[in-house]
């Protein structure tokens, strides 16, 4: 998969520093959010000065894209319930 899309970018930069991963927020523009091969969907940020691309994932897609496997696979009482929890943690972060 490689589609890109256009999310807030303010939210893309909430996301990136609060992970740690981005110290001057200044020094990056944001370009867009992608999902690649892993089927996880990242921000992806331009260096200014440098041009260089640097790419985050957003907070919750790990927790989706198990969900997605996850639910592929199960049809059980306990599946059901065990995608609902994976649903609630996707909402928190």
């Amino acid at each position: 998969m490689n589609n890109m899309t256009i999310r807030d970018s303010q939210a893309a930069f909430e996301n990136a520093i609060d992970q740690g991963l981005m110290h001057i927020p200044d020094e990056y523009m944001y370009m867009y959010s992608k999902t690649f091969d892993d089927g996880l969907i990242h921000d992806c940020f331009k260096n200014i000065k440098t041009r260089h691309y640097e790419t985050v994932i957003v907070k919750g897609a790990i927790w989706s894209n198990k969900l997605n496997k996850f639910k592929s696979r199960s049809t059980t009482f306990i599946g059901c319930l065990i995608i609902q929890v994976i649903q609630l943690m996707t909402l928190k972060g």
